[in-house]
């Protein structure tokens, strides 16, 4: 029941910002939304390019993404983070990550957004929002995993492990 008020007001909110922007508001949001998961999808390359052998070995945790397509994506030349976003796409979008691939060599060059929109995700929609969350959890948990592997490898053991006041 929770989740039904919830979604209900989560509906009538988006309605009455649709309703209350004008075309040209829509159109710059659209932009706006497109602009974000290019920006994203440059964090996404640093962060791969940082640790690419770990980068590596998550592509393959990835759900939806079989392992054949991923080697073969990768002997192909496509950078590690590319075969990130195609995946990510395949699953936002419900089409095989083969159609992604197509569609990543045809726009090359215009950006993740363009891509996403010519894949059905359309800027501004719900889709396009769980697709940048995905993206957003998934570096999240990348991130945490590397915090708590550099805390173990530290040898510290949390407050207390120094000298310091009041010992």
């Amino acid at each position: 029941m929770k989740n039904m008020i919830l979604f209900l007001s989560f509906l009538f909110a988006f309605s009455f910002s649709v309703l209350a922007a004008g075309p040209g508001d829509l159109l710059d949001k659209a932009r706006e939304d497109i602009e974000s998961l290019n920006e994203f999808a440059l964090s996404i390359h640093n962060k791969a390019a940082a640790d690419i052998e770990d980068f590596h070995e998550n592509l393959k945790n990835i759900d939806g993404l079989p392992q054949p397509k991923l080697n073969e994506l990768l002997a192909a030349g496509i950078p590690p983070w590319d075969v990130f976003m195609m995946a990510h796409i395949s699953i936002v979008s419900g089409k095989p990550v083969s159609v992604v691939h197509e569609e990543y060599k045809r726009s090359k060059g215009q950006g993740w957004g363009v891509i996403a929109k010519e894949m059905g995700i359309k800027p501004g929609s719900s889709a396009f929002h769980n697709l940048k969350e995905k993206f957003k959890r998934e570096v999240d948990r990348k991130s945490s995993r590397k915090l708590k592997n550099k805390e173990a490898d530290s040898g510290s053991h949390g407050k207390g492990a120094g000298k310091g006041k009041n010992k």
